[in-house]
């Protein structure tokens, strides 16, 4: 297989840039298990020191599906799934087998490596058949050469014209199909009932003066108004989106009326003091454990706490859609990719199976996330009262740009909101110098 040298060395490079800047390595988009609430920093030492950020693990682990009989096929699967992410996926294999006969061996590989080994695999011939990949991170492996090229083999797929566009869209290059959708979810924000309650606010805020007003009235010695995911990596990228979004801006333009409005709001909160500062270094996981241990009293995060906190918390909760000139919310997850390779036939057949609305569905739903297609916003389990604020903004959700640059592209916005939040600069600089880091990404 030919790769792009000059691709491989810039992967490489952001992947470097991207560690630097947050001195570790990275967790996933929910793909570890929430830290246990009682791990949470107390809400008045959390202004005064580093919050450790959760982490895969950095040991690789391996459940096979058993041994491929006589000249069966065993596809060779790598994630960076643990706890049970891993187990939902390795459930899903199995049904997969018994349908079909094929065989697999699922890896765990710790996100922080995940991209590093990915690439470095490539280089070296020694890939896996099939990779559960961030969906901002598709093209650029693709761009590669080392996926194979699905369009065909999905030529008048009805169930993945069934996907929404955006979605479809995170795994296609050069208008070719080189991923599936696998896993899918969105942002949105979570309270806490008590508190609010105890502040006297009876309403759910719905435009960022509202929850400004009421992260103040929430904020008092036992627990910060609210908590953020923007740590120096592409979750940090992830939760800034959503605010350029509802303010009117796109992906790419951070030096624009509707960025500087995304990052004055937020070095306002941090400067009002209803924001701990520390969330430069919290990761998702990390506010998701604040949360639920009560130190901090609205938070914006994923849909995949959903489930859990249905079945964990002490405390009565409420999920809400916050909007300013719109509503705006970000499609992360991963796609399934597959690699080109002796397995072709063998991948195709997971690919067309899981596809399916009757199998991708409960696999989704089992991490605390949805499958992008109308099914999910019909079923009961997603019309709940806690599911349904995400199931509703599923409407006004996009996915960033199928850009091969995107890794290199986030770490404008990276520096930015790290910078406007620590007080390094003003909204104006920050989106200045990010607007640079973008554009000589692009150019």
């Amino acid at each position: 297989m030919t790769l792009t040298t000059k691709r491989v060395l810039a992967l490489l490079m952001a992947l470097c840039l991207g560690l630097s800047l947050v001195g570790c390595g990275g967790g996933s988009d929910k793909a570890e298990e929430q830290a246990p609430a009682e791990e949470a920093a107390p809400a008045e030492e959390a202004a005064g020191e580093e919050t450790e950020e959760a982490e895969a693990p950095a040991e690789e682990e391996t459940a096979d599906a058993g041994e491929a009989a006589g000249d069966g096929t065993t596809l060779e699967i790598w994630t960076y799934y643990d706890g049970i992410y891993f187990d939902s996926v390795r459930e899903m294999l199995d049904r997969f087998e018994e349908d079909t006969g094929i065989k697999s061996n699922l890896t765990a590989v710790s996100f922080a490596d995940f991209k590093s080994k990915l690439t470095m695999a490539a280089t070296a011939d020694s890939l896996p058949d099939v990779v559960f990949i961030d969906n901002c991170d598709t093209v650029a492996y693709a761009e590669m050469g080392i996926f194979h090229d699905m369009t065909d083999d999905l030529e008048g797929s009805e169930e993945l014209d069934n996907y929404f566009d955006p979605i479809v869209a995170s795994g296609t290059y050069e208008g070719r199909i080189y991923a599936i959708p696998a896993i899918t979810n969105n942002y949105g924000f979570y309270y806490n009932k008590e508190y609010f309650e105890e502040a006297g606010i009876e309403d759910v805020p719905t435009n960022w003066e509202e929850l400004m007003d009421a992260a103040k009235k929430l904020t008092n010695d036992r627990h910060y108004g609210l908590g953020l995911v923007m740590v120096g990596n592409e979750e940090g990228t992830a939760n800034y989106l959503p605010w350029q979004l509802m303010a009117g801006g796109n992906y790419y333009d951070l030096n624009s009326e509707a960025g500087i409005r995304a990052l004055t709001f937020l070095q306002d909160l941090a400067n009002e003091g209803v924001m701990p500062k520390d969330v430069v270094s919290w990761s998702q996981n990390d506010v998701g454990a604040q949360f639920a241990a009560g130190n901090v009293a609205i938070m914006m995060d994923g849909c995949w706490f959903v489930n859990s906190y249905d079945k964990e918390l002490t405390f009565d909760y409420g999920t809400f859609a916050l909007q300013d000139k719109n509503y705006g919310s970000l499609f992360g997850g991963e796609n399934m990719a597959f690699i080109e390779g002796d397995n072709v036939d063998a991948e195709v057949q997971l690919a067309k199976w899981y596809l399916q609305p009757e199998h991708c569905i409960d696999t989704c739903y089992e991490q605390s996330q949805f499958a992008a297609v109308p099914e999910t916003t019909e079923d009961a389990r997603y019309q709940t009262e806690h599911w349904k604020t995400f199931a509703d903004l599923i409407q006004y959700t996009t996915a960033r740009p199928s850009d091969p640059d995107w890794p290199s592209i986030s770490l404008g916005y990276q520096y930015a909101i790290q910078a406007v939040i620590t007080g390094d600069a003003t909204p104006e600089e920050a989106a200045v110098q990010g607007q640079s880091m973008i554009d000589e990404a692009r150019s």
